[in-house]
């Protein structure tokens, strides 16, 4: 059986070796007509989990030769190359099952659950594979245009709020600002939104705290560090998980989120665990507020004049 080999993201030396010496010779079995695939957030439980789906169409697959296949699937193939050989990202799979000698299957359609991709923008493949020969597939259709999943934008966390300073200011900090796309093209500004749920539910079933807005990013680029300070909006009290929205300003459809760790609002700001109020400021563990550095300072003169 002639096939074109496909290689997978754990092998790509093996891969790579096997690539080379298939032969170029069109495949017994085929898709032919319309191809589609429709990637798509499909659920969002009570708990705000967010479950993903895969729907396959393919107008007619053909199979030419005289014997019947072997079990044959539909797969959902991301990639960062226009060519579906190389490496990327298996997100479905559909199975079709064995198609007779010299017949074909009419209106192929199925929908099945699929793996969240790292947000970026792909190009977006079906694969009609036999599946009693792993890592091949017998024919491809690349899809247009790319699709972009989630916006393409990715924060990095851990996601880490601190209170400090009057008025009960938060410090939103987390490691690395991502944009996976590949059109060789800069962002608009980039909207930072924080917002609290009860367990992991979306923006909109929960409060949404402050927001930042900063400049955008060329594709492939990354910033470190881009946290931002905010005066948050009062909510009311109880126990909630922090979250960080990433999108982009009046550009394509899409966001990624970063959630923290759970947190307890009191008096309708965020409690730190620590009660110790001077002048507005609160005391933040790995922190320290302006009259505790002062102390800290005093103390230490104070110290080498009674040495001296």
């Amino acid at each position: 059986m002639d096939t074109t080999t496909r290689l997978y993201r754990l092998f790509p030396a093996l891969g790579m070796a096997l690539l080379l010496v298939a032969p170029a010779a069109r495949a017994a079995v085929t898709l032919e007509g319309e191809v589609l695939l429709d990637y798509y957030v499909a659920e969002v439980d009570p708990e705000g989990y967010e479950f993903v789906d895969a729907a396959f169409y393919a107008e007619r697959i053909e199979n030419s030769s005289a014997s019947a296949t072997g079990p044959l699937s539909l797969a959902a193939w991301l990639t960062g190359q226009s060519s579906p050989n190389g490496e990327g990202t298996d997100v479905a799979d559909a199975p079709v099952g064995f198609i007779p000698g010299s017949s074909e299957l009419l209106d192929f359609e199925d929908t099945v659950p699929a793996d969240d991709a790292v947000p970026g923008e792909y190009y977006a493949h079906v694969l009609l594979q036999d599946d009693s020969a792993p890592g091949t597939y017998e024919d491809s259709r690349t899809l247009t245009p790319r699709m972009l999943w989630r916006g393409g934008l990715e924060a990095l966390g851990p996601l880490d709020v601190y209170r400090y300073g009057p008025g009960s200011t938060l410090s939103v900090d987390f490691a690395q600002l991502r944009n996976n796309r590949i059109d060789n093209a800069v962002t608009n500004d980039i909207q930072l939104t924080l917002y609290a749920t009860h367990g992991f539910g979306p923006a909109s079933s929960g409060h949404t705290l402050c927001s930042a807005r900063i400049s955008g990013l060329y594709a492939g680029d990354y910033r470190d560090r881009p946290g931002f300070d905010c005066l948050p909006a009062s909510i009311p009290d109880g126990e909630y998980t922090l979250h960080l929205k990433v999108e982009e300003v009046n550009g394509r459809v899409g966001h990624s989120v970063l959630s923290g760790g759970d947190v307890q609002f009191r008096g309708g700001h965020l409690d730190d665990g620590y009660d110790d109020y001077e002048d507005g400021y609160v005391y933040v563990a790995g922190a320290f507020g302006p009259w505790t550095l002062l102390v800290l300072v005093l103390s230490g003169l104070v110290f080498r004049r009674s040495q001296s």
